[in-house]
């Protein structure tokens, strides 16, 4: 018998000491190893703020000498109270693990350290078993032995997931209080330690969630309190202070955090970072475009880049705030989408997609209005119009499509002008008639709209009406075009990638095209000054030189302005993503944004004001012109009838241009063919002439009239 415990003895133990020596064969190797924080990509504005990081995990490192000892005792107090006497493991804490784990009939406590805890984070997966446990176990112990406690306690606290995407102690503190850790009071400290527990349980930024957060903390520092961290005044000093929760902006976006209202930008920004880089692998280092393509992903990660964006962020900032103001009150369902581009060179400067789970910045709604402009262009470009160009104004049937103007007020004849400033759809149509709709179309596609299709050539095109419609960032884009003189610039997100070492990688050079002769971007921006001045769009008026356009579909599912001040163009769209009804929605919101977005960036100096001129001002008047031309027209009203004669109304400085057009009525004495003159010539002579204006009669009658002699003899006789 005892030959058999012997055997027996030994055999355990043999088959333990192999285990032992499997167990640590798989363990990970301590001699060289240095402890290297979550990387990140950071994000630059072009003004100079912190737009977001590309990261894996939302964790900022903070050293041991910037984390407040009363957070580290409240940690350790709450967390693993022998962690300064014990090796690494806690014996007492094993056994209580193992006891109630075999009462629940599963694993349900790990009996942790915090050793144990650092070294599960860096080398283990999370998946419970005995033994991962011994494995974790003997590398806490022999973590004791090569490090020390505060450097453990420190990785600790920079690795713990502390809710709310927050991991370390440093994103938590800025997650709820928007503040760095050393800033923090005792109670803020104890809030932190008491999270660590069920982070999604007592993440105080919801009211059930601040409760239970409060009275962890309170356990926290009774904890503190009686292991000789704090003493019992300081103690109830902190269970006395009100814990105001106030959160950072930050939000996340598909490959990291940012600034919360960016989340669209950035992914963009994600994205060209990627083409940039993997060109650059392509062009320079002769990777396969499939390889460069993962290698710039995992560059991003893990590589400590510094990105500079074209992003303004106190634009966008006022952008948000403005949009914020307009909607505030409206209705629930409004989503809107803003892009502005920088005019000189198409650098972006403000974009935001919606609040919603499309980038509607990049997506395409049918654009009312302001697509007008951009095929007036194709006309004032190819001489087939130009701004003062007449049109009738009245409703008309081209194939069975007969659109109404506004409230079905016709304007009768107008000009190019005036269609646009009145935003009149009959009129509008009559123009994008007068050529081939293919070559128009076409034409818009040289803006960079992108998303024109085979359905959209027809009449309807004129209004907007198209089975995609157009992007935000590409209408932007084309009023950039009109503002410019006529210059296409392909936007872009981001200005270089710089390495730590110092690399410098930029993009590709972004095309420009001249599309639009000056000429023609000279006549569309006054027609849009009009508009802005006195037209559809005065409420977008910032108080300099501006040109814009209001758009509103047909059904008033979607409105929009799009418009140009300074060296800015903007273009903004609000809607509802699934295409619902916003009740009372108006384009006066979009214009609302457009204005205090401009007036703040000019008042905080976001934009750059040597690009701005003063407005002008616009007064009017109605004139007459010959509808056709008639040739010998001077001879008077045989030629003329009133029927040949329209009346416009066109800006006061513009009546020069009609010279050649313009009619005058004036009062003639039909025996001298002069001009009449009250209480001379006789009132039966008197006949009213229409001619043109270059050729009136300046002369006013001088003959002796039969009241003349009777004057003059009346005058001799009474001497």
């Amino acid at each position: 018998m005892k030959k058999i415990i012997k055997k027996t003895f030994i055999l355990l133990l043999t088959a333990g000491i192999i285990f032992l020596g499997y167990i640590m064969s798989t363990l990970p190797s301590l001699q060289a190893f240095t402890y290297n924080p979550t990387t990140k990509s950071v994000i630059l504005s072009s003004d100079g703020e912190v737009l977001g990081e590309i990261t894996s995990r939302n964790s900022t490192y903070v050293a041991s000498e910037d984390i407040p000892d009363n957070l580290k005792n409240a940690v350790v107090a709450i967390e693993d109270k022998r962690f300064y006497k014990h090796i690494g493991v806690d014996p007492i804490g094993i056994a209580r693990a193992f006891y109630n784990n075999y009462k629940a009939g599963e694993i349900v406590e790990g009996g942790s350290t915090i050793t144990q805890q650092v070294a599960k984070n860096l080398f283990f997966s999370t998946k419970q078993s005995y033994i991962r446990k011994l494995r974790e176990a003997i590398t806490a112990i022999k973590m004791e032995i090569i490090m020390e406690k505060d450097e453990i306690l420190t990785i600790y606290l920079n690795e713990i997931y502390l809710g709310d995407g927050a991991y370390g102690v440093y994103e938590a503190s800025m997650a709820y209080f928007n503040r760095e850790p050393m800033e923090l009071t005792l109670a803020e400290c104890a809030v932190l330690a008491g999270i660590i527990q069920a982070p999604s349980a007592y993440c105080p930024l919801d009211d059930e969630g601040y409760e239970f957060a409060m009275e962890r903390k309170d356990k926290v520092l009774d904890l503190m309190a009686s292991q000789g961290y704090i003493s019992e005044e300081e103690r109830d000093a902190a269970k006395a202070q009100k814990i105001k929760i106030t959160p950072d902006d930050k939000s996340a976006f598909s490959h990291g955090v940012c600034v919360s209202g960016c989340e669209s930008y950035l992914n963009r920004v994600y994205e060209n970072c990627i083409e940039t880089i993997s060109e650059h692998y392509v062009k320079n280092m002769n990777y396969s475009e499939e390889d460069a393509l993962l290698e710039a992903a995992k560059l991003l990660m893990s590589e400590n880049l510094t990105i500079h964006a074209t992003m303004n962020y106190h634009m966008q900032m006022n952008a948000l705030k403005a949009m914020e103001d307009s909607l505030d009150g409206k209705d629930s369902d409004a989503d809107c989408a803003f892009v502005s581009v920088d005019i000189n060179n198409g650098n972006i400067l403000t974009y935001y997609g919606s609040d919603t789970y499309i980038d509607m910045a990049n997506t395409p709604r049918q654009p009312g209005s302001t697509i007008k402009p951009l095929y007036m262009a194709y006309l004032i470009e190819n001489g087939i119009a130009d701004r003062n160009t007449v049109v009738l104004d009245e409703k008309f049937d081209i194939n069975g499509y007969s659109p109404n103007n506004f409230a079905s007020k016709y304007y009768g004849h107008v000009t190019m002008r005036e269609t646009l400033t009145e935003s009149l759809n009959a009129a509008s149509l009559r123009f994008f008639l007068m050529s081939d709709t293919t070559r128009i179309i076409n034409y818009i596609k040289t803006l960079g709209i992108t998303t024109i299709n085979e359905g959209d050539y027809n009449a309807a095109f004129a209004l907007g009406g198209m089975v995609d419609g157009i992007k935000p960032v590409e209408l932007s884009s084309a009023y950039a075009t009109i503002a410019n003189g006529g210059v296409l610039h392909e936007v872009s997100y981001i200005n270089s990638i710089i390495s730590d070492s110092g690399v410098i990688v930029y993009p590709e050079k972004k095309d420009s095209e001249k599309v639009m002769s000056l000429s023609t971007s000279e006549q569309l921006k006054s027609c849009l000054e009009s508009v802005v001045l006195r037209g559809t769009a005065t409420k977008a008026d910032p108080g300099y030189a501006t040109l814009g356009k209001t758009g509103t579909t047909d059904n008033e599912k979607d409105v929009w302005f799009a418009g140009s001040t300074g060296n800015v163009a903007m273009a903004i769209w609000i809607g509802n993503v699934d295409y619902l009804n916003v009740n009372n929605l108006a384009s006066s919101w979009c214009s609302n944004i457009y204005r205090n977005t401009i007036k703040e960036s000019i008042k905080d100096g976001s934009m750059d004001k040597s690009y701005l001129s003063e407005k002008r001002y616009e007064k009017t008047e109605e004139i007459s012109i010959l509808n056709h031309e008639i040739p010998n027209s001077g001879i008077g009203i045989e030629k003329i009838s009133e029927d040949d004669i329209i009346s416009i109304t066109v800006p006061t400085y513009e009546t020069a241009n009609f010279t050649d057009k313009q009619i005058v009525k004036l009062q003639i004495d039909s025996l001298s063919g002069k001009l009449y003159v009250e209480g001379k010539c006789n009132p039966m002579f008197m006949k009213e002439k229409y001619y043109m204006k270059t050729e009136a009669p300046d002369e006013y009658c001088e003959m002796l009239h039969i009241s003349d002699i009777r004057d003059k003899i009346d005058g001799l006789l009474n001497n």
